[in-house]
């Protein structure tokens, strides 16, 4: 999933990052996860949002990088807080 994320241009990232922020906030109105909403769309309104669940699973992994570098540098109790 990530090195599809990473071979597009830096154009199409900034775009496909705008989509995942929008299905986001769509998600989230109607009290779904992104992925359910996602699911829940009509096939011919899934291009549009081809690349979120890669972004996603993109910024979940820096997320948890960043946790665990965290976590190494200032120890388990000053990461989470």
């Amino acid at each position: 999933m990530r090195d599809r994320v990473r071979e597009l241009q830096l154009s199409d990232t900034a775009s496909i990052e705008k989509l995942t922020l929008e299905a986001q906030g769509l998600a989230k109105r109607a009290g779904l996860s992104v992925s359910d909403w996602l699911a829940g769309l009509p096939a011919g309104e899934r291009g549009k949002w081809a690349g979120v669940p890669e972004m996603l699973a993109v910024w979940e992994q820096v997320g948890r990088e960043a946790g665990g570098e965290l976590r190494a540098r200032y120890g388990t109790r000053n990461a989470q807080g």
